[in-house]
C-alpha cells in the first residue's frame, strides 16, 4: 500500500508559465482567479477533473465552458519535505 500526500509545509517544485499538462499530472491549478492548489489532473471527453490526494476531499469536474474557471500554473516537478 502506497500512500501519498502534500502537506502544508511541502516545499513543491513547479514548472512556472505552462498552462497545460498531461493527464495524470499534479499540477498547481487556480479555479476562477482565486487561491492556488495543488491537484492531480485528469482530463476526460466531457473536459478535466481536479482530484485531491486527500480522500476526503471529491473530485472537482468541469466540463463544458465550466472548464474554462480552471487556470492551469504549472506542473509539479518536485516535492520536499523537512522532519
Amino acid at each position: 500500500l502506497t500512500f501519498f500526500s502534500f502537506w502544508d509545509t511541502d516545499c513543491n517544485m513547479v514548472t512556472c508559465k505552462q498552462p497545460a499538462v498531461d493527464s495524470g499530472d499534479y499540477a498547481v491549478a487556480v479555479i476562477n482567479d482565486e487561491e492556488g492548489t495543488v491537484k492531480q489532473v485528469q482530463y476526460t471527453s466531457e473536459g478535466l477533473e481536479l482530484h485531491s490526494v486527500n480522500p476526503y476531499y471529491p473530485v472537482r469536474r468541469f466540463a463544458g465552458s465550466s472548464a474554462q474557471q480552471v487556470r492551469i500554473i504549472g506542473r509539479v516537478m518536485e516535492s520536499k519535505r523537512k522532519f
